[in-house]
């Protein structure tokens, strides 16, 4: 089941974004180039009837990067750059929520005290890019920088990460209810409650998020008014 997480990460995903009201293009085992070419592709696409912009990503990653299938690296910020006002002007004043559910270095949080220490990284406008390009972009990972993400089991997650595990549970229950902002808080912290239920949690969870040739991409947008617009508003 580890080895096809991701895969599974991505097929619940794409059903919950379905669910409300984004049209999702999912992609899996992507090279490192192949995952390129597809933040391309999309950034070439007219974006005008569409009022937000999701990608979704599950796989192995570092420091500021993504594997491909190819063990090849791509940095996050050449995906997000690809989206900013200049590169994709359909997009502009428009949210574009970026999910990346991977590891982020390789320390293990031995417990639920050291997870809670890590305040897992959460940012609305990066301070890492220039505003005002990047103040509509929102950024969503499930670990902490330097640290593994945490991976699931068939008993309590039903063979998902953890974080998407929450995630998907959380978007399903609040249905624009809650700010992105704080819905992510609340995934946060359900994945820290999780930790805290089970004493033994980093000997669940320490491995590699997934095998390395396993990874899922979904890029998705949604036309009128919808569940991310409304909660970012």
């Amino acid at each position: 089941m580890i080895q096809e997480s991701c895969h599974l990460d991505a097929d619940v995903m794409t059903s919950v974004l379905q669910e409300v009201g984004y049209i999702v293009t999912c992609k899996y085992d992507l090279t490192g180039d192949e995952i390129l070419a597809q933040a391309r592709k999309f950034r070439k696409t007219k974006h005008n009837t569409y009022d937000s912009f999701v990608v979704y990503f599950s796989g192995h990653g570092g420091s500021n990067v993504i594997y491909g299938s190819d063990l090849d690296t791509v940095e996050i910020s050449e995906i997000v750059n690809m989206f900013q006002p200049k590169m994709c002007n359909s997009l502009a004043k428009k949210p574009k929520i970026f999910l990346w559910d991977c590891c982020r270095g390789s320390q293990v949080a031995r417990g639920a005290k050291d997870i809670q220490s890590l305040q897992i990284d959460l940012e609305v406008g990066n301070d890492a890019f220039s505003p005002p390009e990047f103040m509509d972009f929102v950024y969503g990972f499930s670990s902490a920088l330097g640290f593994r993400s945490y991976v699931g089991d068939n008993k309590h997650t039903g063979g998902l990460s953890v974080w998407t595990f929450y995630l998907q549970k959380h978007l399903r229950d609040s249905r624009g209810i809650l700010h992105l902002t704080d819905l992510l808080t609340v995934v946060q912290n359900s994945v820290l409650s999780f930790a805290n239920e089970f004493e033994q949690g980093h000997k669940l969870m320490a491995s590699n998020h997934v095998s390395l040739f396993d990874v899922s991409l979904c890029v998705c947008e949604a036309p009128e008014t919808t569940f991310f617009t409304n909660c970012l508003r």
